[in-house]
């Protein structure tokens, strides 16, 4: 038998992102309308995983991918009673020396960078502009660490916007520190393939594929190993 291989190129801007892109959308739409699945609440969580080999083009990817995740959003927000009450959100998870890894090094980033003192290595900056709108997000301003719910909150600087702090909307849709990412599952994550070797030793990986079975109304998920949170408080967030 003779063997053949086709090759099936497609030039820069071929619109090779933007078809995965719709895929992706389609997959996170299509499990909010579908309820519960063998048991699990398909309401929420993660549906879409990307992997990339270099973390320069899985920030870049990112960022591109944000404004479709801002797009589902603004949807949902429109029609809570179609999409549900859990926001549509993109996760970054990529090695610590691009993102922090916990809500402790996202803290002290946003505090460094909003003393004038030099921001090096892990950031929670990972978005220059609002995927948006197109304004500035500026780091010494824009970029929150929430201490009540341990919730690093990047928003846009344009108070017109949606996903600004002047609107009550919850900031943009992006989650970008590990720790957060395990007690609250992002819709789609952009990670690189050094991550997944965590999978075996560190038991909060284990949330974002649905083995869960403990929950914090302040924190979000609670896990095995985690030590902040034991799922009780006698105050309310504030």
């Amino acid at each position: 038998l003779e063997a053949y291989a086709d090759l099936l190129w497609f030039p820069t801007g071929g619109g090779k992102t933007e078809a995965y892109l719709g895929v992706a959308a389609f997959t996170m739409a299509i499990r909010r309308l579908q309820g519960n699945l063998g048991g699990m609440d398909s309401g929420r969580g993660l549906s879409v995983i990307m992997r990339y080999t270099l973390r320069l083009l899985t920030v870049q990817q990112f960022q591109r991918a944000s404004t479709l995740l801002c797009a589902m959003e603004a949807q949902r927000q429109k029609h809570p009673e179609v999409w549900g009450a859990e926001p549509f959100t993109l996760g970054l998870w990529v090695g610590g020396q691009t993102s922090p890894n916990t809500f402790e090094d996202s803290k002290r980033s946003v505090m460094d960078a909003r003393n004038g003192r030099n921001v090096g290595g892990s950031s929670p900056a990972q978005l220059a502009t609002c995927p948006w709108c197109g304004a500035e997000i500026d780091p010494k301003r824009d970029i929150e660490a929430h201490e009540d719910t341990r919730q690093t909150v990047l928003y846009c600087s344009d108070h017109h916007c949606m996903f600004s702090a002047a609107k009550d909307c919850g900031g943009l849709p992006v989650k970008v520190v590990d720790e957060e990412m395990y007690h609250r599952p992002p819709s789609m994550m952009i990670a690189t393939a050094d991550k997944f070797a965590q999978m075996a030793w560190r038991g909060g990986v284990r949330t974002l594929f649905g083995y869960a079975d403990k929950e914090c109304p302040r924190h979000g998920i609670v896990f095995p190993d985690d030590e902040k949170c034991n799922g009780n408080h006698t105050k309310p967030a504030t």
